[in-house]
């Protein structure tokens, strides 16, 4: 089954972003995901899993997260940006409506869940960028005289 885009039972690695500023952020693994189910049943499938796992700090398990999108997909290129994909919001932003394997979703694509309606607006996304691309400079190795 080497490269089958389009299995039904999908492991999906969903990032948790309670914080951007903080970069406090938790992984969950979904196994056993149907492709045919939406955005809007893996969003309460993630937050039930979320609530019952006593692991996560309670700040973060019981935040209204309201947004999907999709990280990275496997075997792609990942973005440089620490925190969440910054780019294409509307192509991989998943809709309540629409199925998974609709938008994209295959077997280990890593997805952010995260709340748009405060943390995500324009001016934070530009904020995100601009101190992603300071953290790379940061990062960098220094040339030596």
């Amino acid at each position: 089954m080497s490269g089958d885009t389009r299995r039904d039972n999908l492991i999906l690695t969903v990032r948790v972003i309670r914080s951007f500023e903080h970069r406090n952020i938790r992984h969950v693994i979904m196994r056993d995901v149907s492709s045919a189910i939406t955005a809007a049943e893996f969003k309460k499938a993630v937050l039930s899993s979320l609530e019952n796992d006593t692991s996560i700090p309670s700040a973060v398990r019981t935040y209204p997260y309201d947004t999907l999108k999709i990280e990275h997909l496997p075997h792609k290129a990942k973005s440089n940006d620490p925190v969440i994909n910054t780019d294409d919001d509307d192509r991989l932003i998943l809709l309540d409506h629409a199925p998974l394997s609709e938008a994209g979703v295959v077997h280990e694509t890593a997805l952010s869940l995260f709340k748009w309606t405060i943390t995500y607006s324009t001016s934070h996304r530009s904020l995100l960028k601009s101190n992603s691309a300071a953290a790379v400079r940061c990062l960098a190795p220094s040339k030596a005289s």
